[in-house]
C-alpha cells in the first residue's frame, strides 16, 4: 500500500483483471473544510532489472465534500506479465483543488 498527502490518498494492491489489464485500487479522503478535487499521479513498476516494466498514469475525482471518502480505481492495459511479489505502487504527486481555488 502506498500512501500520500498526510494519508488522505491510498493505494492498495493492484489486481490482475482479464484481457492483460491491471487494476490500482484506491481511496481518497478529504481531511478539509471545503469541498475539493484530486489528481494523484502514481507509477506502477513490475519485475526487476532488464524485465521491469514502468507505466505512470493520473486518476481524478470529482468534487469530494469535506470529511468524506471515495473509492476509485486505475486500470492500465497491455500488462502482459505479472511476475508474483514484484509490483511497486508509487503515489508521485497529488494535486489537491477546494472550490475557492477553482473560483479564483
Amino acid at each position: 500500500m502506498a500512501s500520500a498527502e498526510h494519508g488522505e490518498v491510498l493505494a492498495y494492491t493492484p489486481h490482475r483483471l482479464p484481457y492483460k489489464l491491471l487494476q490500482v485500487p484506491f481511496t481518497i479522503t478529504n481531511n478539509g473544510h471545503e469541498g475539493a478535487m484530486y489528481s494523484v499521479y502514481f507509477t506502477l513498476e513490475i519485475g526487476e532489472g532488464a524485465a521491469k516494466s514502468s507505466y505512470q498514469q493520473v486518476v481524478t475525482s470529482g468534487g469530494l465534500m469535506p470529511h468524506r471518502t471515495m473509492t476509485t480505481q486505475a486500470t492500465i492495459g497491455g500488462v502482459s506479465s505479472l511476475p508474483p511479489g514484484t509490483i511497486h505502487v508509487t503515489i508521485k504527486d497529488v494535486q489537491k483543488r477546494s472550490h475557492s481555488d477553482l473560483t479564483s
